[in-house]
C-alpha cells in the first residue's frame, strides 16, 4: 500500500508499505471502508486510483500492475462497468466506451435502467472497470459533464493511472443456470435444455439428461445472467473436452451426463458479465467448485 489505510472511524487497518496478501483480506478491507482517507494521510503521487479491479473468483492471477490509459487499448464500443465510488456495494451499471481526448476526458454512454437514462450529476465519482484481452482494469473517474445532445453521454475525467490484474487461469464458480445447448457438427442435433453447474470465463460444466455431442465437437450454449437491474443473455460456442456419467444422489441407475466445455468465442461483454456474476456470488457467500 502506498499509504496507511484507515476505517471510517480513523482506526488504522494497514500501515503504508504493507501488502494485501489475499482477495478475502481485500474484501474485508472494502467492507470496513478503506476508501476514506484522513486529512493527515499523504496523497500519493501520480494520482494513483483508490479502486482496484475486483478479483472475482480467479486463481493464479498475476500481480497487480499500474498502466497508462493508452496501454489498455480500449476499442470503441467496449463495455465498461460503472459503480458509485461513494457507496459500498452499490449497483453496477453498464456503459459503452465512445472515445477519449488524451489527458482531458473519456466519453462514455450514459447508463440506462429499464430503458430509461440514469440521472447522473456532474462531479459524481465512479469506479470504472473494464476487461480487455487477459487483463482486468480498474480506475476511478468523476463526471466532468453530463450531456444529452445528440444522445446521452458523459465526459469522465481522464485517469492518470490504472490498476490491472492479469488473469492467467480461472476457478469455476458454482451456479445453477438453466441453459440450452446444441451440437453444431450435427445438422440434425436437437437444441437440448440443460443445467450449467459451474462456469468461468474460460468454460463451464454442463449437465444434461443425454449426451449433447462427442468429445472434440463444437456446441452452441445459450444462458441467461441476471444481475440486479441487468438482464443479459450469453450465446457462445465451446468445445466438449470431457464427458462423465454421474449417478444421482439416491444411488439409482439414473445418470446425469456432465460435459466439460471450453469456451472459444466468448465476447468481451460476456466476460465482463461473468466477472460481475462471480463478484455477486462472492458477496452472497456462495461457494466455488
Amino acid at each position: 500500500m502506498p499509504w496507511a489505510i484507515y476505517d471510517k472511524n480513523q482506526n488504522l487497518l494497514l500501515r503504508a508499505g504493507q501488502i494485501i496478501e489475499t482477495h478475502q483480506q481485500f474484501e474485508g478491507l472494502i467492507k470496513k471502508g478503506l476508501f476514506r482517507l484522513p486529512k493527515s494521510a499523504a496523497v500519493p503521487a501520480q494520482g494513483v486510483a483508490l479502486a482496484m479491479p475486483i478479483a472475482t473468483g480467479e486463481e493464479n492471477t498475476g500481480m497487480d500492475s499500474s498502466y497508462d490509459f493508452e496501454e489498455m487499448k480500449l476499442q470503441v464500443g467496449s463495455r465498461l462497468q460503472l459503480q458509485n465510488a461513494s457507496e459500498q456495494n452499490s449497483e453496477r451499471y453498464f456503459a459503452k466506451y465512445l472515445g477519449h481526448i488524451k489527458g482531458v476526458s473519456l466519453f462514455v454512454t450514459t447508463p440506462t435502467v429499464d430503458e430509461k437514462v440514469l440521472f447522473i450529476r456532474e462531479g459524481q465519482n465512479f469506479v470504472v472497470r473494464a476487461f480487455t484481452g487477459k487483463t482486468a482494469f480498474g480506475f476511478t473517474a468523476n463526471v466532468i459533464r453530463a450531456c444529452n445532445v445528440p444522445a446521452p453521454y458523459l465526459h469522465l475525467s481522464y485517469p492518470k493511472q490504472l490498476h490491472g490484474v492479469e488473469i492467467r487461469s480461472t476457478k469455476r464458480l458454482a451456479v445453477n443456470l438453466i441453459a440450452t445447448a446444441q451440437a453444431l457438427d450435427n445438422a440434425d442435433a436437437e437444441n437440448l435444455t440443460c443445467l450449467i453447474v459451474n462456469v468461468s470465463p474460460t468454460g463451464a460444466l454442463i449437465a444434461a439428461t443425454q449426451t449433447i455431442g462427442k468429445i472434440g465437437e463444437t456446441i452452441q450454449v445459450t444462458f441467461r445472467v441476471k444481475l440486479g437491474p441487468i438482464d443479459g443473455y450469453i450465446e457462445t460456442n465451446g468445445i466438449i473436452r470431457s464427458i462423465t456419467h454421474v449417478e444421482d444422489a439416491e444411488g439409482e441407475n439414473k445418470q446425469n451426463i456432465h460435459h466439460g466445455v471450453q469456451f472459444n468465442e466468448l465476447q468481451q461483454a460476456d466476460i465482463l458479465l461473468l466477472h460481475s456474476l462471480a463478484y455477486q456470488k462472492l458477496m452472497e457467500g456462495s461457494s466455488e467448485s
